[in-house]
């Protein structure tokens, strides 16, 4: 799997596009999963994000990334589906589970004052679509009214 500068190389080339390819048929869920992560956090980093942590862990809930454009600290959920057969981009993340996310945000900037305050949630969705995946990034996929 690329990383690092090879990773958003490769999907700045991607992203022009509009369709990923990826070994769908040598990826087991796990692996998905990562890969997702990694063409998400390519994504952002092509859009001028900085990474600060992947897969961050508080109690029950993952932050599968997080990142910092400007004065913002963004919040990533990142959703990978092998079909097309579900919920719109927006609604991927039920209201338990951006509940969890938005305990899990406050937490993290409280314990990492260093990075900016303005907290975002935003959504990155990769379908896998006839000839490899798109990629949809939903900003401000929802608002962190209540902890």
């Amino acid at each position: 799997m690329k990383q690092g500068p090879a990773l958003v190389k490769f999907v700045l080339k991607q992203l022009a596009s509009g369709v990923f390819f990826a070994p769908m048929k040598e990826m087991r869920r796990g692996e998905l999963g990562r890969w997702g992560e990694s063409v998400a956090a390519g994504h952002l980093v092509a859009k001028g994000h900085r990474i600060i942590e992947r897969n961050w862990r508080h109690r029950r809930c993952e932050i599968d990334l997080i990142a910092t454009i400007g004065e913002t600290t963004v919040f990533v959920e990142v959703k990978v589906r092998s079909s097309v057969d579900w919920e719109e981009v927006g609604d991927v993340v039920h209201s338990g589970q951006r509940r969890r996310l938005i305990r899990a945000a406050h937490a993290f900037l409280r314990l990492r004052r260093n990075v900016p305050g303005k907290p975002r949630f935003d959504v990155i969705h990769i379908t896998m679509i006839e000839g490899g995946w798109r990629l949809d990034h939903v900003v401000d996929a929802f608002l962190p009214l209540h902890a």
